[in-house]
């Protein structure tokens, strides 16, 4: 009987165990502020800047992240993007789960972990970047104080190139 019950003890353990969320997505939690930068093909391989934002909060069911994301649009102009995602972990396939709205229709985007502590995280899947396929790289790093997006594309070259990186501060407000 004693044997039962430990076994039913251990395997609740460890199937609950394997369904919480990594910890690096705990890193997504949070207001930062920083910038965006994109490269500027026009500047000759220099990048552009633009003013972001990023507000992280947990969603309901305790397996994932809101963000809202917010970045200025054009230079000169007092224009500001805004755009959510949810990120939750799906723990069934052992996926990121991102889904955003686009066109008033959600876009469901399923990112495979291919490293990851409790500060970063590799995340990769195919797909199609600017009307091409690509396979897609989104290196998310929690550093003291600051957070990274990057992400990168690959036409099957092997050349990965940077679309676009975050680096965000973390927000902390004056009284």
């Amino acid at each position: 009987m004693i044997r039962i019950i430990l076994l039913f003890v251990l395997g609740f353990g460890v199937c609950s165990m394997s369904a919480q969320t990594p910890d690096w997505m705990f890193a997504l939690e949070g207001a930062y502020i920083g910038y965006k930068y994109v490269p500027d093909i026009d500047a000759g391989g220099g990048q552009r800047q633009e003013d972001a934002r990023l507000d992280g909060k947990r969603n309901g069911a305790e397996d994932g992240f809101v963000l809202q994301w917010l970045t200025s649009a054009e230079e000169g102009t007092e224009m500001v993007i805004e755009h959510l995602e949810t990120w939750h972990w799906n723990s069934d396939l052992e996926r990121m789960v991102m889904t955003r709205i686009v066109d008033n229709r959600p876009v469901v985007e399923n990112w495979v972990v291919t490293q990851s502590s409790t500060s970063n995280a590799v995340l990769e899947r195919g797909g199609e970047w600017k009307g091409k396929p690509m396979l897609m790289r989104m290196i998310v790093e929690r550093l003291p104080g600051q957070i990274r997006f990057e992400f990168r594309t690959n036409d099957g070259s092997g050349k990965w190139e940077m679309a676009f990186r975050y680096i965000l501060d973390d927000l902390i407000l004056q009284d």
